[in-house]
Order: structure tokens, then sequence, then C-alpha cells
């Protein structure tokens, strides 16, 4: 990865972290590759995070802990879009799951929307 593909820089407590262009393998998953600087060394290491899209250039998700993220659940570093896309997911999955044990039907209608019967 050339130097020219980092992007803006992030300054945290124990270094800086200049945020890398997101690149998709062929599972489909996204990952960005960041370039992490120590301010106690000035020690450079590039960290592979797992990324929302393509045009994810957010943060590292350094918040709480949430199980509904598979990042989270397995300790993967990502970024805060990622984070918040897997939980949006995940409470979409769950109250799709409610409507179908309500015995509901997922319907696609004519004008391209999609409603329960």
């Amino acid at each position: 990865m050339n130097q020219t593909e980092y992007g803006r820089v992030d300054h945290l407590y124990f270094g800086t972290n200049q945020i890398g262009v997101p690149y998709v393998e062929s599972s489909g998953t996204w990952f960005r590759k960041d370039l992490y600087t120590s301010n106690a060394n000035g020690e450079q290491t590039v960290e592979r995070r797992f990324a929302a899209n393509r045009d994810d250039l957010s943060p590292v998700f350094y918040g709480k802990y949430d199980s509904s993220c598979p990042a989270c659940f397995l300790n993967h570093s990502h970024t805060k879009a990622y984070h918040d896309k897997e939980l949006h997911n995940a409470r979409r999955r769950e109250r799709d799951q409610v409507m179908r044990d309500m015995g509901l039907k997922k319907v696609r209608g004519n004008l391209g929307g999609t409603y329960w019967e």
C-alpha cells in the first residue's frame, strides 16, 4: 500500500492513525488498512480493520462492547460505521423474526416497498 493511499489523520491518546482506503476481498467483505504511529517510540504498524463499505472513512470504534456486533463479539478491530451498520442489521433481523413468529409474511408491494400481511 502506497503512502499516498492514506487519508485523514486521527490523533489518538497514544499515537496517530492515518486512515487507509477501503478495499473488498474475494469474500465480499470490506476492509481498511490504517497506518498507526506510536507516540512513545515512533514505531509504525499497519492495522487491518473491518469497514462498512467503499466510502467508510469513519474513525476506529473504541466504544462499549455490544454482542450484537460480530466484530465486537470476536474482538476484531472495526470502524464506527461498520459497528452502526451491524447493530442496525441485528435489530432489523430481531423485528423480522418477531413478525414471523406472529404468523405474518413479508410481502413486496407493487411499488417496490415491503409490508407484512
